[in-house]
């Protein structure tokens, strides 16, 4: 699915953030050199479900993920790096 995506949009991996409320969704990403940001409003899963070494941040709430997209660093370089797309690094949680 994202070599698709990437491939269709002309995007490299390390401009593009996924954002997904389950583990599956950040290993994906993460196998793909995507950055993962969880959304946990869901209240399904909880921060200790996700590998940090999957994780690039992690919100609460859906109105949190555009701040938390724009406050990650620019990766890649030029108009759309810390692009979204719905459903995520160094590690961290944020």
């Amino acid at each position: 699915m994202f070599d698709e995506l990437l491939a269709e949009t002309g995007f490299r991996p390390e401009q593009c953030v996924y954002v997904g409320d389950s583990p599956g969704d950040a290993l994906a990403a993460g196998g793909a050199g995507i950055r993962f940001i969880a959304c946990l409003q869901s209240g399904v899963r909880r921060l200790d479900e996700f590998h940090p070494r999957h994780l690039t941040a992690a919100v609460g709430t859906f109105p949190e993920i555009l701040p938390a997209i724009r406050a990650l660093p620019l990766r890649g370089g030029g108009p759309g790096a810390a692009r979204a797309s719905s459903s995520g690094g160094d590690g961290r949680p944020r």
